[in-house]
């Protein structure tokens, strides 16, 4: 079984993942980093040379590399769940968990954050982003709502006990 957890970019899904695999004692992987990996290049230097399409491509191509693991939590890039290639993807070969606090929750960590985010031109730009994105999120298996006084344990917590209600965890 794979656990991917998808939503839009500051929700936790690395920090969640991280957490979240060693409470479950499985392997994490993170997409972006591993593009990073393949690449040999940064994620905003992949959107400068490629653009967002050509990034996305390389998006695809690692998701699909990596259907094959076990016992795996995949925190994916924010728009990896926008494609419906890769809906159906992480459908066929795992659960999904939508991680999904509010958007002024989304924008506070956003501008905490410290990594570059070659999306994130103005909080009126990302809420359209943010917005036209909810109804892909809206597809995953599991939605976990986050507060602002959530942390990575609560969060996990979270996961774990909707994934022993779920019949989608089996």
């Amino acid at each position: 079984m794979r656990i991917y957890l998808v939503g839009f970019m500051g929700c936790g899904k690395s920090t969640v993942g991280r957490e979240l695999a060693s409470t479950l004692d499985w392997d994490f992987l993170d997409l972006d980093r591993e593009i990073e990996r393949r690449s040999g290049h940064t994620i905003p230097e992949i959107f400068e040379r490629e653009g967002e399409a050509g990034f996305r491509l390389r998006e695809t191509t690692a998701l699909a590399e990596t259907r094959h693991r076990v016992r795996t939590i995949l925190a994916t890039g924010g728009g990896a769940f926008t494609r419906q290639e890769n809906v159906d993807l992480i459908r066929r070969s795992g659960v999904s968990v939508w991680l999904d606090p509010d958007f002024p929750t989304l924008v506070a960590r956003l501008r905490k954050s410290v990594r570059k985010r070659p999306l994130f031109q103005s909080e009126e730009q990302l809420r359209e982003l943010w917005q036209s994105r909810l109804p892909w999120y809206g597809k995953a298996s599991l939605r976990i709502r986050i507060t602002p006084e959530d942390h990575a344990v609560s969060v996990s917590g979270k996961i774990v006990e909707r994934l022993k209600e779920s019949p989608c965890a089996t």
